[in-house]
């Protein structure tokens, strides 16, 4: 869906900690490149290193492994040239709390929580407070989207819309890029 939209000579980057999920994206042909490795620490070793920066990141199904997003945020905006955008996904913490999952105000406070499965779920207002901190605009977001289907159940989340602001960062750019190895 992206390569239809992107300028013939652009690059479109895949990375993963899945062979097979790799594989399965270079067999449509549409990637640039590849690489098998946690996506925060490639941008923090490889890819910010090379001079690039992206125009886009792309993090979808991602952060529902991390709880705590400040660090990796900031290591996202030092992978972003000035104006570039960031879209993620996140499982709801409201959602967990309409499921009558075990959610307590020190989870709400905090902004995220572990869900039963493992995996980590956040609150909208902690994700655009940590985007803001992180020097990241929130252009949009939408709650309540259904990420996918769990055990024939809607799975709900939200999605976000960031663009990297012209602005100094909040934070030194090699201090972020450093805290991303911290958090991985």
């Amino acid at each position: 869906m992206l390569r239809k939209h992107m300028e013939p000579s652009g690059q479109l980057v895949g990375v993963d900690l899945s062979a097979m999920m790799l594989k399965r994206a270079q067999s449509k042909r549409i990637y640039t490149e590849t690489h098998q490795a946690e996506a925060l620490v490639w941008l923090r070793d490889s890819f910010v290193p090379s001079g690039r920066r992206a125009d886009l990141i792309t993090a979808i199904e991602l952060f529902l492994y991390f709880g705590a997003v400040e660090r990796l945020f900031d290591g996202i905006r030092t992978s972003l040239q000035h104006g570039g955008l960031f879209v993620a996904s996140f499982e709801s913490l409201e959602d967990v709390s309409a499921r009558g999952g075990a959610v307590t105000a020190e989870d709400h406070e905090r902004g995220y929580v572990i869900r039963p499965s493992g995996r980590w779920a956040h609150t909208m207002a902690y994700l655009a407070a940590a985007a803001d901190k992180a020097g990241l605009e929130l252009v949009a977001s939408r709650q309540d989207v259904v990420l996918r289907q769990e055990f024939g159940l809607p799975e709900k989340g939200h999605l976000i819309l960031c663009r990297r602001g012209h602005g100094p960062p909040k934070a030194s750019d090699k201090a972020a890029a450093d805290s991303v190895h911290s958090e991985a």
